[in-house]
């Protein structure tokens, strides 16, 4: 079968079976399975899928929220070669990935006599975001001349994609991005951004900072986790109007109590205006006051 008629199996498939199945649960798991047999680009749409619960059932939600940790390691050999044609000035490698995700892969190494990760992207996969956004786009817009009206989130929702992976693949702009975060929160002791040390489109090294995944970390008051990672997101859109786009359990951690930060592959910014505009919210919200 064709890459684009699996596409349409998954998308479309799905979609028009949904009403007429009773057990959705099963129908959820399939497509979830599919979507992993498609490979990482369609592992990291089923990741951005399980966040949009306005969009989605619930049933699609919970599966496709397992694919977070559901992702094939690159062999090392594989790894090793990007390392050596780039020419990343990086040494004791560990062969077994630190952690492994759809678009690229982690692992500890030295750089500069430095404790540090190398994150290399996965080879080929910006040609085949490019088809299967491609495919997607045929399905949204098919869609759009059958119905122009309720098709037009599915149209939203591939023009997000395409936008998001297309961030997320050019480790360049990621380091920049890292870069910006961590002088923003430079004056707060607790919360971590690890630095960059060296960075290619392809590669990116940078400090290696332990942590537990803050929907695994013990010791600690749930309550008091979630007002200091709710205290740091309005930091971020307040002070700057420069945040974190993804901030999922896999990318926030926990060490010694401070919050970790990773992944600045996805961001977004807002505009001065638009911060005043919050920022007057939030006072009206504040004060209970609904006429301001």
């Amino acid at each position: 079968m064709s890459r684009l008629l699996q596409t349409i199996d998954v998308a479309v498939g799905t979609r028009l079976r949904w009403p007429f199945t009773r057990n959705k649960r099963k129908l959820a798991r399939d497509a979830r399975n599919k979507v992993v047999r498609l490979g990482p680009t369609f592992v990291k749409i089923g990741q951005y899928i399980s966040t949009r619960s306005d969009i989605f059932p619930e049933e699609i939600i919970e599966e496709f929220t397992t694919l977070q940790d559901n992702v094939a390691d690159m062999e090392w050999q594989q790894v090793k070669s990007i390392l050596i044609d780039e020419k990343i000035p990086v040494s004791d490698v560990e062969h077994k990935p630190l952690a492994s995700a759809s678009l690229g892969q982690v692992h500890r190494a030295s750089y500069n006599g430095k404790n540090s990760v190398v994150k290399v992207l996965r080879p080929g996969i910006v040609e085949q975001i490019e088809d299967d956004v491609q495919n997607l786009s045929v399905i949204a817009n098919a869609f759009k001349v059958v119905n122009p009206t309720g098709s037009q989130d599915i149209v939203v929702f591939v023009n997000e994609l395409e936008n998001m992976l297309k961030m997320e693949t050019d480790y360049n702009k990621e380091a920049t991005n890292t870069q910006l975060f961590r002088k923003n929160f430079e004056d707060v002791d607790w919360v971590i951004v690890p630095d960059v040390y060296y960075h290619t489109s392809n590669v990116l090294v940078m400090e290696y900072v332990s942590s537990t995944k803050i929907t695994e970390a013990t010791g600690y008051d749930p309550e008091s986790l979630a007002y200091a990672v709710t205290k740091a997101q309005i930091m971020q859109v307040l002070r700057s109007g420069f945040f974190h786009g993804d901030p999922h359990p896999g990318n926030v951690g926990i060490h010694r109590g401070r919050l970790v930060y990773y992944d600045f592959g996805m961001v977004s910014e807002i505009s001065p205006t638009q911060k005043k505009t919050l920022l007057a919210l939030l006072i009206a919200i504040t004060n209970e006051n609904e006429d301001q």
